[in-house]
């Protein structure tokens, strides 16, 4: 079977048509005239998606605001409760000092050397 598909094909097969120079000018007419009526249509095309890509990146923008102030509001309150938990359960004070532990003293600069 597949030697009588070889045959069939074989013999089927022409050799590639010969254009004349008058032809071969028609086509590539032809053809450019396409790519220039085309090429319209590409371009609002590119335009659309262009805009289209601006809005989406604005909205991605938008959203990542909105999540880190959200973010942010919640560290806030986190840390508030965290405050008045200790408050209420008198390990600080109002100022925020820990009761009951020293105060830490922060240690003198190192002067530099003056030539």
């Amino acid at each position: 079977m597949s030697e009588e598909t070889n045959k069939q094909s074989a013999q089927t097969e022409q050799p590639p048509k010969q254009y004349t120079e008058k032809e071969m000018k028609e086509m590539r007419a032809s053809t450019l005239k396409f790519y220039k009526e085309e090429t319209v249509f590409l371009r609002a095309q590119a335009s659309y998606e262009n805009a289209k890509a601006d809005i989406s990146e604005n909205k991605l923008r938008d959203y990542v605001s909105q999540l880190k102030l959200s973010n942010f509001v919640v560290q806030q309150e986190q840390a508030q409760a965290e405050y008045e938990a200790d408050l209420s359960a008198g390990k600080i004070d109002a100022a925020g000092n820990v009761i009951g532990e020293a105060p830490v003293e922060s240690k003198p600069k190192r002067k530099l050397k003056q030539s």
